[in-house]
């Protein structure tokens, strides 16, 4: 869904666990960060506060082709154990 939304390369290679690139996703210049959830890829995106909105919408309306959906804090902490 990420890559809808940038040009970045997300590959294990390009953008390894812990490792951090600057890059525009959702038209907004921003930091990626990828910090995986054991086996599963996941990222960080720090934007400017004046764009949080916009790009969390980017990222919903992105992620509806494929059936993503919210979750909190506490369903992360647990896929964190």
């Amino acid at each position: 869904m990420l890559s809808k939304l940038t040009s970045l390369n997300l590959s294990d290679v390009a953008l390894p666990n812990l490792a951090c690139a600057q890059a525009n996703v959702a038209h907004v210049h921003g930091i990626v960060l990828r910090k995986d959830i054991g086996s599963v890829p996941a990222f960080y995106l720090l934007v400017g506060r004046e764009y949080g909105e916009s790009v969390w919408q980017s990222m919903a309306h992105a992620g509806d082709e494929f059936h993503l959906c919210q979750f909190g804090l506490e369903a992360l902490q647990l896929l964190e154990k």
